[in-house]
Formats: structure tokens, C-alpha cells, sequence
């Protein structure tokens, strides 16, 4: 059977959107398909955190987001009416120094739109039924919502099919895990009330946990922990009680367009790759939504391998390079899962005594200024690392993000001088990016030595590597630093590293490029 697609994406919501479209601008062909016969109208995740952003930049959309979405700068935690934590976020070191919030709906609109722009599209009540893989690609069986049965042949498939993973379930592979013995209420209405409209509140409470978080057009977001409360299908006149109950502020509820209940996971498949089939986001791996991190982790695991993919499909990198996906996101995704237990273990605390030893504890520890940027980091995702990759290789210097760590944006300009540019600009041309810093002291040798591989590079992989030096106001000590397509350095050495980087640029592109003298 013909391969007709690189790719075959199982699932349109926001991470396969964004492998979707990645896949299509790094060069690779794709078919998405989702069982639903239309996008979802409800709102769910709503935080789009500062990583996130940056990416969503390096793909063109970030202005467009942030100009729909709203800005929340700080989130407040009280025990009962006493505050004990505030995580501010305009001292991030990014662009983007604060959480988006936007319902789902409106970013899975977004993306889908991104991604007919780029000429392509989702096949709406197309269901995948089963597949079957071998050396070479893989066949699937798709159902058509009018009950037309179908195959295709791709080289890859990725499961994008959120926790009840189709995928997943014909891998066979364990979703290992546990439930929480918690029950939530969601809900989404207006609210009248005084404290800040661009910052969110998490009330702890001995009645339970309420939490409020902006939305765009005054409108916020309701996670009300009803654990304690009889079960039953809740009515919006038992959240005004419920909130009523547990704020310490006077407030007023009205204009509801979402409730609903849910139960919190954790939860991770026993691999993301098997074969020449992934997994990706819920289908991967679920967890409590402390933190707000389930729709990045996903996005994020997204950008990660579609750049690889690409490389793949083009035949310009060996097929090994796809088996880091799962080496660099699967430490990322047990960090999130790690992370949000603790935090949802510690609200969740019982006893008047572990209360008042977590209150205390968190108010001592939060007025660190280390502490809260260590917790900033974390919580916007520009702490994601892949330093223990295989594919990534430092050779230390004093200044600047490590192999493996995320690059944040700067001034740069062309190697010839050209033109200027920021970071995650020239990332939008899905390539890798050499940057080759020089100092004003620089020798003439080391200037010609640099200069040479600028040639070699643009000579023999210009396609795949565009080459920059930081702008005047961002220039550093004589260093070599190549960051991948998703933001990540690759490789990093000193002026004396021309020929490991030659190597690495062999073994990244085999054949395309003669190790460096």
C-alpha cells in the first residue's frame, strides 16, 4: 500500500493541532483526524503559560493570543482569609511575564485556523478503529462518521487522543497511576468582587478548596472542591452557596455558561513511543490541574518531536533521532506529575495542626526571593530542560544557558550582516541557528576561523541552518552555541570547539557536513 502521509495526528485538540501544524512547517505531510464532529464550544484548560507563549511566537501566533487572551500576573494563596503565598510573575526572564488565560475552545480556534493557513486541515467524524505497524510505516483503519470504512498508510502515527487514548489502548501499554479520592466542580461565570481582576485566588478552606481565575471579558473560571459535598449533579445555585460559603470577600455570581464535574488523575503511559507510533499530551500522561500545566506539557511535547520528525521525513537526519522524544519528555512529564501531587496533597492537608505547620512553611519559604523564582520558573515552564540528552553536548563555559537548556530571546544579527532579528523570530524558519559570539577584542584569526565555519555551514547545510552573532547590545565572549528548532541549545563550546561542532554537525546531519578542521 502507498504511503500517503508522513504522519497521521489522532486528535484535534490543542496538541494535535500544534504537531499538526508543526509537522507542516518543518516539512513534513500530515492527515489530522478527530471523532467529533465539531470543536469542542467548552472552555477547559484556560493557562497558557510563559513557554508556552514563546513557542507559539516562534510559530507567529503569540500577538495574536495574547492580544485575545487575559493577563494574570500574580496567583494568591490564603488559608482561610489569611494570605500566605503570592507568585508574582513580572520578574520572569521572558517576553511573555505573566499566564494567559483563554478558553480552550478559542485556542483550539486559533490553532485550527494556523493550520489552514498552512494548507491544512482537520477530517471532523473520522474515527481511528485500528492500526498495524512494521518496518516501514504503518496502516491504519479509519471510520467515517456516515459509516465509510477506510485505510491509510503513513511512516508515523501520533496519538493525540487525550486520556481515553484509542492509541494507547491498541498499544496495550499501561496507564499507570492513581486516582485522587477528590471530586471538583468546574464552572465558568461572571463575578462581581474587589480584589484584583488580573491576578488569581486559591482559598483553602476547612470546608474546602475554591479557586478563581480571570477569564477575558470579566468572566472567571469557578474549581470548587467537592469532596465533602453530597454527590450529585451540581446546579449553579450550589455554587453561589458553595462560594458563598468558602470566599472571604463579598461577591456575586451570575451569567453561567459551563459547569461540570470531574475526578483528578495521575497518571502515565508506560512508554511515549512504540515503534514508529507516539503519544502525545492527555494520551500520555494526566494529572491534577494545580499549576496548570496539562495543555503546555502537551503543546510542548508537540514542538519536541515535530522538528524531529521533519528532519526524518526530508531524509537530512537518521530515524535514531526520533527515539530522544521520549527520552527528553518523558523525565519533563514525571517532573509535572511529581509537582502537581505535591501541590495537591498540601492543599488537600487534614487536621488543624498540618495546616498550620503548611501555612507557616509556605509563608517562611515564599519570602525568598530565590524561592519565588525558582517557583516562577517552574510554574511557567521556562525551567524545562533536556541537559541529560543524548543529543545535546556541552563544553562548559562560564556564561549562558548550558546544552540542553532553553535559549531566551535576544537581539541577533546576521552573519553577513544583512539584517537583524530577534530569537524566536528566526526560529520561525523552523531551522536550527548557529550563533557565533565575538567580542570587540577579537584577533583577526579567530574572526577568519569563524568566518569559515560560518562558510561551511551556510555552503554545505544553509538549508537547515541559519547562522547569526548576537546583536552589539547582547554580545558575549568568543563562544559557538547551536539551538535547535524548538528554542533548546543543541550544542555549546568555545571558539577552540570548531571541530567537536563539526562532529555533532555530523552526526545530527550525516553526510551533509565534513567535520570541521
Amino acid at each position: 500500500m502507498t504511503i500517503e502521509a508522513d504522519v497521521l495526528v489522532v486528535g484535534a485538540g490543542p496538541t494535535g493541532l500544534v504537531l499538526a501544524s508543526e509537522l507542516m512547517r518543518h516539512g513534513a505531510s500530515c492527515r489530522i483526524i478527530d471523532a467529533a464532529p465539531a470543536p469542542s464550544e467548552q472552555s477547559r484548560a484556560i493557562g497558557i503559560q510563559a513557554r508556552t507563549l514563546e513557542l507559539l511566537q516562534s510559530m507567529g501566533l503569540a500577538d495574536a493570543f495574547v492580544e485575545r487572551g487575559l493577563l494574570v500576573h500574580a496567583v494568591n494563596l490564603y488559608s482561610g482569609a489569611k494570605p500566605i503565598v503570592r507568585l508574582a510573575f513580572e520578574d520572569l526572564e521572558s517576553a511573555f511575564p505573566y499566564v494567559l488565560t483563554l478558553a480552550q475552545s478559542e485556542t483550539e480556534r486559533m490553532l485550527a485556523d494556523h493550520l489552514k493557513r498552512l494548507g491544512g486541515r482537520v477530517e471532523r467524524g473520522v474515527k481511528l478503529t485500528e492500526f498495524e505497524q512494521d518496518d516501514s510505516g504503518v496502516t491504519a483503519t479509519l471510520v467515517r462518521s456516515d459509516g465509510e470504512i477506510a485505510t491509510t498508510r503513513v511512516r508515523w502515527l501520533a496519538g493525540c487522543d487525550g486520556a481515553h487514548s484509542i492509541v494507547r489502548h491498541q498499544l496495550e501499554l499501561p496507564f499507570e497511576g492513581k486516582a485522587y479520592q477528590f471530586d471538583f466542580l468546574l464552572a465558568d461565570v461572571h463575578v462581581t468582587w474587589s480584589l484584583p481582576a488580573d491576578e488569581a485566588h486559591v482559598f483553602i478552606t476547612d470546608a474546602g478548596l475554591l479557586a478563581i481565575f480571570p477569564l477575558p471579558g470579566g468572566r472567571h473560571r469557578l474549581v470548587i472542591d467537592t469532596s465533602a459535598t453530597e454527590r450529585r449533579e451540581t446546579s449553579f445555585a450550589d455554587c453561589q452557596a458553595i462560594v458563598a460559603e468558602r470566599a472571604p470577600v463579598a461577591l456575586a455570581l451570575d451569567d453561567p455558561r459551563w459547569i461540570s464535574d470531574f475526578r483528578i488523575h495521575a497518571r502515565m503511559a508506560a512508554r511515549l513511543q512504540e515503534g514508529r507510533v507516539f503519544l502525545l499530551g492527555d494520551a500520555a500522561h494526566i494529572h491534577s490541574p494545580a499549576l496548570a500545566q496539562g495543555m503546555n506539557t502537551g503543546i510542548q511535547d508537540a514542538v519536541n518531536l515535530a522538528w524531529k520528525i521533519g528532519l526524518v521525513a526530508q531524509g537530512v537526519a537518521a530515524p535514531a533521532l526520533l527515539e530522544s522524544y521520549a527520552a527528553e519528555r518523558r523525565p519533563v512529564e514525571q517532573s509535572v506529575l511529581q509537582q502537581t501531587d505535591l501541590v495537591t496533597r498540601l492543599i488537600a492537608l487534614e487536621g488543624p495542626l498540618a495546616r498550620s505547620v503548611r501555612d507557616r512553611l509556605a509563608a517562611v519559604l515564599s519570602s525568598f526571593d530565590a524561592v519565588q523564582q525558582r517557583a516562577r520558573r517552574s510554574v511557567s515552564e521556562l525551567a524545562v530542560h533536556y541537559r541529560r540528552s543524548r543529543i545535546v553536548e556541552e563544553h562548559w563555559l562560564p556564561q549562558g544557558p548550558p546544552a540542553g537548556d532553553r535559549v531566551p530571546d535576544m537581539r541577533l544579527t546576521a552573519w553577513d550582516g544583512s539584517r537583524e532579528t530577534t530569537l524566536l523570530e528566526a526560529l520561525r524558519q523552523a531551522t536550527h541557528i548557529l550563533l557565533l559570539a565575538l567580542d570587540a577584542s577579537v584577533s583577526e584569526d579567530l574572526q577568519r576561523r569563524f568566518d569559515a565555519i560560518a562558510r561551511q555551514v551556510q555552503a554545505t547545510l544553509g538549508d537547515l541552518i541559519h547562522v547569526y552573532r548576537p546583536s552589539a547590545d547582547a554580545a558575549a565572549s568568543p563562544a559557538i552555541c547551536l539551538i535547535r528548532p524548538d528554542g533548546y541549545v543543541g550544542f555549546r563550546g568555545s571558539s577552540a570547539h570548531v571541530p567537536e561542532l563539526g562532529a555533532f554537525l555530523d552526526r545530527l546531519f550525516p553526510g551533509r557536513f565534513a567535520a570541521a578542521a
